[in-house]
């Protein structure tokens, strides 16, 4: 018999303890003010089965394996659901995420208060693909110090950088300030849209 919850959190507390996570993707998409309720919520655990979990309303709860829990300064807690600090997020997300939710990406990137907070990240996983994607991200979005700051940091450190782009040429990017809330930085994402149709 499928087992059905109310939601995420009391459903992965219920079998996981505190031993869970949203998946990279989904943490971001909170941290940006995405509203839109996903079909499936994915969840990281090391008590995962890789099995589904039919919620309310014709939605899922998939729990995915993983080998161990990241590092607790790698977690936050927001709403009773535990997910990936944005700069933890923004670091494991997938390139076709810049491309599938350009306007989340654009505000998760000015949420970013400086280098060092994506440099701790990027230096302990080690994976120059990542670095080049996200230097270009951060000068595609205007914020050329910081992409700067990644390339020389990693270069110093052995790294072959090679930037690049991972949002679609055709997407028009807004002008978001580091201190607008995620809410205004999506207003005026959309705002830029609808101007350059």
């Amino acid at each position: 018999m499928t087992q059905r919850h109310g939601s995420p959190h009391s459903g992965n507390s219920a079998r996981f303890g505190q031993d869970w996570q949203l998946s990279p993707e989904q943490s971001l998409l909170y941290h940006t003010e995405h509203a839109t309720v996903p079909q499936q919520v994915i969840t990281y655990t090391p008590k995962g089965t890789n099995n589904r979990v039919d919620l309310l309303f014709g939605s899922s709860l998939y729990n995915l394996r993983q080998h161990a829990m990241p590092a607790e300064a790698d977690l936050t807690s927001r709403d009773e659901l535990r997910m990936f600090r944005l700069e933890s997020a923004i670091v494991r997300v997938p390139a076709t995420f810049f491309n599938r939710y350009p306007t989340e990406a654009q505000v998760a990137l000015a949420g970013i208060h400086d280098a060092t907070e994506i440099l701790i990240r990027l230096l302990d996983q080690g994976r120059s693909v990542i670095v080049g994607r996200l230097a270009g991200a951060f000068r595609r979005v205007g914020r050329e110090e910081i992409a700067d700051e990644i390339k020389t940091v990693m270069a110093q450190a052995g790294y072959d950088v090679r930037e690049t782009d991972p949002f679609s040429r055709e997407h028009a990017l807004a002008q978001i300030k580091q201190a607008d809330a995620p809410i205004v930085g999506r207003l005026r994402s959309c705002g830029s849209q609808r101007a350059n149709r």
